[in-house]
């Protein structure tokens, strides 16, 4: 997973076609917009097999100016990247911006990376035109790219919703393999 969450940061770097400030602990990118806004991403596991159920499918989530990501150290690291001037009392607010969780399985991930960065460059132009077509069937709760602010491959959210209609099945009694029994 940990290799995968760099790849996704740095292919999106690539694609914004920005100076980038990079942290490593947790993993993220900052970019400025050219209206001086500081943005962030973020590519965390979502879901993720555990000891408490290892049947549980391994998802990623791109976080994209939430409050998920850390905003102190996100105006640090762009201020270290020269993004904002290391004076300015200004750094990263993403309740002030556009915010997307977008989530995926993990052999996905890279394919959906220029969908990703056309949603972050047409909100940055204020143009939907801007927005590629995804590469993957999805599954958006919102109707117009420019209000998007959550969504799913469909290969993703088939897999969750398989995996939670299996454990509400099993806590209910009605079938499946029975629940792991802590040790």
């Amino acid at each position: 997973m940990k290799y995968i969450r760099h790849e996704v940061l740095e292919e999106l770097a690539v694609a914004l076609r920005r100076r980038i400030g990079y942290s490593t602990r947790p993993p993220f990118i900052t970019w400025a917009t050219r209206h001086g806004y500081i943005e962030a991403a973020q590519c965390e596991p979502f879901t993720l097999p555990g000891r408490d159920d290892p049947s549980r499918p391994l998802t990623v989530r791109v976080y994209i100016n939430t409050p998920h990501i850390d905003s102190q150290r996100a105006a640090t690291v762009s201020r270290k990247a020269g993004l904002i001037p290391s004076s300015s009392p200004y750094g990263f607010e993403p309740s002030r911006l556009w915010s997307l969780e977008f989530s995926m399985l993990p052999h996905e991930a890279l394919d959906f990376v220029p969908y990703l960065a056309g949603l972050v460059l047409a909100h940055e132009e204020g143009d939907a035109a801007r927005v590629p077509e995804p590469p993957l069937p999805t599954r958006l709760w919102q109707p117009t790219p420019l209000q998007l602010n959550y969504g799913w491959s469909e290969a993703g959210w088939a897999v969750i919703k398989d995996f939670d209609r299996k454990k509400h099945a099993r806590m209910r009694g009605g079938g499946g393999a029975p629940l792991p029994q802590r040790a």
